[in-house]
């Protein structure tokens, strides 16, 4: 049956190729491998192409591996863009898999770094500046939180808009926020327990009720590597601040790091784990006060654009390309952007860096249009996109057939790794369960991943809609 899906498989659009490691137990010996499952997406979906077993985790043994897959399934030609997770094994100038992979298929691809990791470090490095110490809460108060959790009446809470210093801050943004927020909850059944959790609390920070009631979930695990626990424990702790003791500096340091989630950060973080990433995104929280002007406002605002400006990949002279196709982007900003991009001859052969490293006074002051630059066609031509509905009013593009066939593919450019993030857990699930046989092993991981795309839930309406045999 694995060998009747590579055979059916067919994709005759541009593709994207994503990965991410993890290390697991060997099949045959009690010692941890490092597995690397290579997913590759595009119109029509995503498709698991290997788990590989890797000697060791450097970019040379994962990129050897990916372009291995990508040439077995016969793909290699059709891929045009990488996701990854931005680790230096994958983006050393180097030794990194991403220039490895480039220099053994013998082409420049798109780098698509996965936009939630990115977020995720944005959050991480604020946190350590807002709270003071890195990482906290630490793990030591959290813990203590978790067990004083049964003993705090949970009736008891304290709201950001009850103190005057924070609903002042929050004036300006707190209806467009309640909007968002209940939104979200209402449009996205899928969203994750955790995502999920995050908007109502910000909803609750706010004065608002999430619907079904105010519930506090009890506290969850707490570890290092787990950002979000980090988010969800900030604001509990603050909010039951009243049964729960704190200093005046971490009170301080929570609230500030509250109002940056609620301010910037929450929206950011949830429209980026569920949509194709919009560079305007990036831009406009960038440029996106945190807060009225104060000191120590603007002290947080400069810390989030100091982070911030280190990871802003998504605007580089080629990936900004996206934004010609984001309804979003006003029709004045996208004539600006096309007198841009015609400013300067191209040759075709200038090739655009990778991202863009900005001085953070000008941050501020920058606009989508300033990222487009003759190098900006390289993002056309590498996804074989229409140019021709550039010389057309933006006004009329989404009337045009090129623009139409152009913007499809662009929709289906997948920047999150929740592909790869799924090959992951399938590994962990069945690494060793039902066979020993790394053959074998492969060929069950592909026919369950088919499965699951066939039958994503165990619903009748789904069983109902099998697709032909």
């Amino acid at each position: 049956m694995a060998s009747k899906i590579r055979e059916e498989f067919r994709s005759g659009t541009p593709l994207v190729v994503h990965w991410d490691g993890k290390l697991v137990m060997d099949l045959t010996t009690k010692e941890h491998v490092d597995r690397l499952p290579i997913i590759i997406s595009g119109i029509g979906g995503a498709q698991l192409l290997a788990v590989a077993k890797l000697g060791s985790g450097t970019g040379e043994s994962m990129a050897a591996a990916v372009v291995s897959a990508l040439e077995t399934w016969g793909v290699a030609d059709q891929v045009v863009g990488m996701s990854f997770d931005t680790t230096a094994s994958n983006t050393g100038r180097r030794n990194g898999a991403c220039v490895l992979i480039e220099q053994k298929m013998g082409k420049d691809l798109l780098l698509s770094p996965v936009v939630t990791i990115s977020w995720s470090w944005w959050y991480m490095r604020c946190s350590s500046v807002f709270l003071g110490v890195p990482h906290r809460p630490s793990i030591c108060s959290s813990k203590r939180f978790q067990t004083s959790w049964e003993s705090i009446d949970r009736e008891d809470f304290g709201t950001g808009i009850m103190v005057e210093e924070v609903a002042t801050v929050l004036e300006d943004v707190k209806d467009e926020a309640l909007r968002w927020t209940l939104q979200v909850l209402q449009e996205r059944e899928d969203l994750r327990d955790d995502y999920r959790e995050l908007v109502k609390l910000v909803i609750i920070f706010l004065g608002g009720a999430p619907p079904g009631g105010i519930r506090f979930l009890a506290p969850g695990a707490m570890h290092q590597a787990r950002w979000m626990s980090k988010v969800l424990y900030s604001f509990k702790i603050w909010m039951f601040r009243g049964q729960f003791r704190l200093t005046k500096k971490e009170e301080r340091g929570l609230q500030r790091l509250c109002l940056f989630v609620v301010r910037v950060y929450a929206k950011a973080w949830i429209e980026a784990s569920f949509s194709r990433f919009k560079p305007l995104d990036s831009t406009s929280n960038s440029s996106r006060p945190s807060a009225p002007t104060t000191r120590s406002t603007l002290r947080s605002e400069d810390v989030a654009l100091s982070k911030l400006s280190s990871h802003l990949w998504y605007v580089s002279e080629e990936l900004v390309g996206l934004s010609f196709f984001d309804s979003d982007v006003s029709c004045e900003t996208k004539n600006a952007m096309v007198t841009a991009l015609r400013r300067e001859e191209f040759d075709g052969e200038d090739t655009a860096p990778k991202r863009v490293t900005l001085p953070k006074k000008s941050v501020r002051d920058l606009h989508l249009e300033d990222f487009v630059s003759g190098r900006t066609l390289h993002f056309f031509r590498k996804l074989h996109l229409d140019e021709a509905f550039l010389d057309l009013p933006p006004d009329s593009w989404q009337m045009d057939e090129g623009f139409q066939r152009s913007s499809q593919i662009v929709r289906n450019l997948a920047v999150v790794n929740d592909h790869a993030e799924r090959g992951v857990a399938l590994i962990q699930e069945f690494n060793g369960s039902l066979t020993k046989d790394e053959e074998q092993l492969q060929f069950l991981l592909q026919v369950v991943a088919d499965h699951r795309k066939a039958f994503p839930d165990p619903r009748k309406r789904t069983l109902a809609h099998t697709r032909p045999q």
